[in-house]
């Protein structure tokens, strides 16, 4: 399997964040280290704590799946960046929606301009839209379209200032 890259892994972690202590997320769901679901095999509950290798592992875990992911609906991206911007949405919304996804078919079909136009797509949690996803499908979709190579100084903070209305 292909590594994801560092502007990839940058903005996973710059939006995820790392906590050690098991939390709702913004949907409601418990979550705990670099933005990892808890399951019941994690035998884990809100208010537990883990250790930074055990939220290093599920990040590990949690990344190969999103590349797998991408790699197995998407195999035939032109640049890294393309490939790292779809990791981290396939990280946050999940495989099987993303596979399902507009934006997958319109990548499939060549058309990265009207597949960027689709990260928007993807801003809700649960019934809200909150900001900071709406900044993230920004942030990814900047990464799609640049070319391949290091991102500029503050590419992850350059929607900070967006202004959302009616809740998106």
């Amino acid at each position: 399997m292909r590594t994801l890259g560092q502007n990839g892994l940058d903005l996973i972690q710059h939006f995820e964040g790392c906590r050690l202590t098991v939390y709702l997320d913004s949907a409601g769901l418990e979550t705990v280290g670099t933005g990892h679901l808890v399951t019941s095999q994690d035998n884990l509950h809100l208010g537990d704590t883990i250790t930074q290798a055990q939220a290093d592992a599920f990040l590990e875990q949690d990344l190969s799946a999103a590349v797998a992911c991408v790699d197995a609906h998407c195999p035939n991206l032109p640049t890294r960046n393309a490939r790292a911007a779809l990791v981290s949405l396939a990280f946050n919304i999940g495989c099987t929606a993303f596979a399902n996804s507009t934006l997958e078919k319109l990548v499939n079909a060549g058309d990265m301009n009207g597949a960027s136009e689709q990260f928007q797509a993807w801003t809700r949690a649960g019934h809200t839209h909150p900001r900071g996803i709406l900044i993230r499908r920004l942030t990814e979709r900047d990464l799609f379209l640049a070319p391949d190579g290091p991102m500029p100084d503050g590419w992850l903070t350059a929607h900070n200032n967006v202004e959302v209305t009616d809740g998106h």
